[in-house]
């Protein structure tokens, strides 16, 4: 599998627990970019899979996965009033295998 860091993959037995990840990851990256503990903004295009070009939505980070058994690169977003991350193969392929969204988020 090819990795976006150089870090073992992230394993969840299921997208819940991924899910549930991800909800933890983004308020800790809100709040450390809030604090200026990091920089806002990333970039919009790694390891040649194409982001969510919308305007309305912050790209917040992108890691490498296995999820229930399966790889995924997963890409986390914010917009307003939502939170969303996609799962999707790792490249070259790039296709895409899941998408949630939190609507009213953060509570």
């Amino acid at each position: 599998m090819a990795q976006v860091s150089g870090e073992a993959p992230l394993e969840f037995e299921t997208e819940d627990e991924l899910a549930a990840h991800v909800v933890l990851m983004a308020e800790e990256l809100v709040e450390a970019q809030s604090t200026g503990q990091i920089d806002a903004g990333a970039p919009t295009d790694l390891m040649g899979c194409a982001l969510l070009s919308d305007e309305e939505i912050e790209f917040l980070v992108q890691f490498d996965a296995v999820v229930g058994g399966t790889a995924a690169l997963v890409s986390v977003y914010i917009g307003p009033g939502e939170l969303q991350f996609s799962q999707t193969t790792p490249p070259p392929e790039c296709e895409l295998v899941g998408s949630p969204t939190f609507l009213d988020w953060p509570e």
